[in-house]
């Protein structure tokens, strides 16, 4: 079984209509219907891999407002009955949420909250979550403030416990927002600390040069330092260049990848480009390639086989507009 925790939030998504949007103080504007799905690396990489028939334990904290119900509730669709949903609802506090503006004339604003999901922890949900896991995948450190802090001492406690009990671990990222405490924190410091017991890192190529300061790094660069760090693999996602993996050559480093198949994962190197397909929308396009990976590594694909399938997946998300019906 497949277990992802991490950054959970109710993405809404409001109609603006044809005409070009301001904000003009006191005017009411009339828009349409606003749309919601749940967000964040549960709703986005926890549901693809629903989607894609594997058993899935996700886990994930909600606040006691109105926004957790809608979202237990849209969870609990998207989950069916192939997986198991623990959301652990922490009184007084707020659930994740995300307003995403796109308006015709200009680029998409988010305006979003972190909530509840700041006091997520590596205990949030104890040993019996990580009974009879084979991977655990946590995302978004950005978002979940006790995950980072500390240079990632919940983060690192989390992924040695699963390291103990042979548990594959999988970390991704996301862009810090100006203004909070993940924009000025030292990420350098944070996957310093948590690499050496991350056997995958999913980062996106901006994710990664901004966490190394370097908004021009190669994409073999961040690799280079990522694997020297100590992580066994690095699956790079790229946007429109597609997807680089490599994977460490020291062979220890790489043995539990192995365990779910015959073929060797130690030093491989791969570059998957994009799928050609019409582009309707990339929201979720990078952690729904996690999840085509993931599955991949699951049913004991080899290494080129779970990149591609992770490149397909994506491109069923981005031809299907950002949502999950493709998949």
């Amino acid at each position: 079984m497949i277990g992802v925790i991490g950054y959970l939030c109710l993405d809404l998504f409001p109609e603006l209509g044809n005409e070009p949007f301001k904000f003009i103080p006191g005017i009411l504007r009339e828009i349409g219907a606003i749309p919601g799905a749940p967000g964040g690396t549960i709703g986005n990489t926890g549901g693809a891999l629903c989607k894609l028939g594997l058993p899935v334990r996700l886990g994930a904290l909600i606040g006691d407002d109105l926004f957790a119900s809608v979202l237990e509730e849209a969870m609990k669709e998207l989950v069916g009955e192939q997986g198991k949903l623990i959301l652990k609802t922490v009184p007084g506090k707020n659930t994740g949420y995300a307003i995403v503006l796109s308006p015709v004339d200009s680029d998409r604003m988010f305006l979003a909250s972190r909530g509840v999901n700041d006091l997520l922890d590596a205990d949030s949900f104890g040993p019996e979550f990580r009974k009879n896991l084979e991977i655990l995948h946590f995302g978004y450190p950005p978002l979940c403030r006790k995950m980072a802090e500390y240079d990632g001492r919940e983060t690192r406690k989390l992924f040695y416990l699963c390291r103990r009990e042979g548990i594959l671990t999988s970390l991704d990222l996301s862009l810090p927002s100006p203004g909070t405490f993940s924009y000025t924190m030292d990420w350098i410091a944070y996957l310093k600390n948590v690499l050496p017991v991350t056997d995958l890192f999913c980062p996106s190529i901006d994710e990664f040069r901004f966490m190394m300061k370097d908004p021009v790094a190669s994409p073999e660069t961040l690799i280079e330092a990522a694997l020297s760090w100590g992580t066994g693999a690095v699956l790079l996602k790229m946007g429109a260049k597609g997807i680089l993996f490599r994977s460490s050559e020291n062979a220890e480093a790489t043995h539990i990848f192995s365990q779910f198949g015959s073929d060797s994962w130690c030093d491989v190197k791969y570059h998957a480009p994009p799928y050609p397909v019409p582009v309707l929308g990339t929201t979720g396009a990078g952690d729904s390639a996690i999840a085509g990976f993931l599955c991949g590594i699951k049913l004991g694909f080899n290494a080129y086989e779970a990149v591609r399938l992770a490149s397909r997946i994506a491109a069923y998300r981005i031809a299907t507009g950002g949502s999950l019906v493709g998949i």
